[in-house]
C-alpha cells in the first residue's frame, strides 16, 4: 500500500469514527510530523470522490468534514 493511500485509510477511519465534524488542523495532527493543510483537503476531496455512489457521504460543514447519510 503506498504512503497516500496509507493516510486516505486513516482520514477516512478518524471521520468514521468521530462523534462530531473535525476541523483540517485536528486531522493534521494525526500524523508526525504534522501534515499541511493543503494536503490534507487534497486527500479529503480524494476520499469524499471515492465515496460517491455511496448511501453516506463526505462533506465538509462549517466546523469540518463529517461523514453523513445522503437525503
Amino acid at each position: 500500500m503506498d504512503e497516500l493511500q496509507e493516510i486516505r485509510n486513516i482520514l477516512e477511519a478518524a471521520l468514521l469514527t468521530a462523534g462530531e465534524p473535525v476541523a483540517v488542523p485536528q486531522l493534521a495532527k494525526l500524523f508526525d510530523p504534522p501534515l499541511d493543510a493543503e494536503t490534507i483537503r487534497k486527500l479529503l476531496g480524494e476520499l469524499a470522490e471515492s465515496w460517491t455512489g455511496r448511501s453516506v457521504e463526505l462533506v465538509q460543514v462549517a466546523t469540518g468534514w463529517r461523514f453523513q447519510c445522503k437525503a
